[in-house]
């Protein structure tokens, strides 16, 4: 099954370089960098749910989703 890790930017306690790490244990997950923190579903929490939502409903990969919101043709999916 495909996964997901979220390295928030701005994450002091589990930074970008180890989510990377980790994605390379898994052949099928993918690592995303987000502009949010370490608590990404209380800091960014309409981000984590569209994220979430789409991710599970669709074949598109989290960097897409990111790239949809980002370019705002998601309004309602904003990163804070």
């Amino acid at each position: 099954a495909r996964s997901v890790f979220v390295a928030g930017i701005e994450d002091r306690f589990r930074p970008p370089a180890e989510i990377d790490r980790l994605k390379g244990l898994s052949p099928q997950a993918e690592a995303l960098h987000a502009g949010t923190g370490h608590f990404a579903s209380v800091q960014s929490p309409r981000f984590t749910a569209h994220l979430i939502a789409d991710y599970v409903a669709t074949e598109r990969t989290a960097q897409d989703i990111l790239n949809t919101v980002l370019a705002g043709a998601a309004p309602d999916a904003i990163l804070a």
